[in-house]
């Protein structure tokens, strides 16, 4: 064997440690980014779990909620009327308010109240009455009004000058 020069000694000594220890602390580095990525993923993916199981259960809730509940459809009548009472507003303004608001159905109520000596029920938006419910619908709901539990929805009618509006009402089944 040769005799090594100076310089390929200084190589052999110092620069292929170095470039090993490079090495080793790529490999290293790498397989730690790569637990990391893992680690994250599974993290991701635990996540989605967790929403979809929680979704999950609120359907079920909201689908064991509404096998207790009877949903009724009602149009609303009454709706180009002034209101007296409290600020008086025109019902058609304040169609035309919900209409570009797209308010949470809980924003509606309804109310039994003495009309002219007959029993009504004022459909209410914060505490504006917007319309009645049809006299010919009052045999059915003036009896289920005590088992009332709120609106699941509702829609506005029409447009430009006359809004309509038809609500879905959910009341307790009969014990």
């Amino acid at each position: 064997m040769r005799k090594l020069k100076a310089w390929e000694i200084v190589l052999l000594v110092i620069f292929y440690p170095v470039g090993i220890c490079v090495l080793i602390y790529r490999l290293v580095k790498k397989s730690k980014l790569k637990r990391e990525a893992e680690e994250a993923e599974l993290a991701a993916a635990e996540e989605r779990e967790r929403k979809a199981a929680a979704d999950r259960e609120r359907r079920e809730r909201e689908e064991a909620r509404r096998a207790s509940l009877d949903r009724r459809i009602y149009r609303v009548v009454g709706v180009t009327y002034d209101n007296d009472d409290g600020p008086a507003r025109n019902r058609q303004e304040i169609l035309r308010e919900i209409a570009a608001e797209e308010p949470h159905p809980r924003a509606f109520s309804l109310e039994v109240y003495d009309f002219e000596g007959e029993p009504a029920v004022g459909v209410f938006y914060h505490g504006e009455q917007v319309g009645n419910i049809a006299k010919k619908d009052l045999p059915v709901v003036l009896p289920l009004m005590d088992r009332y539990a709120g609106l699941s929805d509702f829609a506005i009618t029409g447009g430009g000058d006359k809004y309509g509006l038809e609500i879905a009402v959910y009341f307790k089944k009969a014990a």
